[in-house]
């Protein structure tokens, strides 16, 4: 195995980067990543797609989204710990409702794994702004500014597919294999 990365990104994403995702996730697969996502509709599906069970899927309650009925889901709800690591990368984390507290600890659980212990190599995503930092995320970025801002404070890069350099970055190693 080669290590662990976090597939997410917007719902929104357009159906040529949802493409990328896929071909992407699957040429990952075949080098021996092991994708980790939420299994939400958009980028999420387009990432499970193309890894072809070779995932951790993370889900924020058991019925979420139609629970996948794959190999490799990992948790059916977030761990404790993941809560007060989301609380710590959301400003507004008092005025959330449990389900939404619910939907960035999973977030928490896609960039640092199921212990926290074996954190991502890096996150690809799509946004709307192509944020790739933390301090970079905004409104427009939706929920997956949460995952970019947990993947920036633990120094995990940011690929984001939203960026032209990035995407024909991933179609590079779509087609030629990984940079040298």
């Amino acid at each position: 195995m080669t290590g662990y990365y976090a597939g997410v990104g917007s719902r929104r994403a357009p159906p040529h980067v949802l493409a990328v995702m896929t071909a992407l996730a699957a040429a990952l697969s075949s080098r021996g990543w092991v994708l980790r996502s939420g299994h939400a509709d958009g980028a999420d599906l387009a990432f499970e797609r193309g890894a072809a069970g070779n995932a951790e899927i993370y889900l924020p309650w058991p019925t979420f989204n139609q629970p996948p009925q794959v190999q490799g889901v990992a948790t059916s709800r977030p761990a404790a710990w993941t809560y007060d690591v989301a609380a710590t990368h959301h400003d507004g984390w008092g005025r959330l409702r449990d389900p939404i507290r619910a939907l960035m600890a999973r977030d928490v659980h896609q960039v640092l794994g199921a212990t926290g212990l074996c954190p991502s190599a890096f996150v690809v995503c799509w946004t709307p702004d192509g944020a790739t930092t933390g301090a970079a995320t905004t409104r427009q970025t939706g929920g997956t500014g949460h995952a970019i801002r947990v993947a920036d404070h633990h120094g995990i890069p940011i690929l984001n597919l939203a960026r032209p350099d990035h995407l024909e970055r991933a179609h590079t190693y779509v087609l030629k294999g990984p940079r040298a």
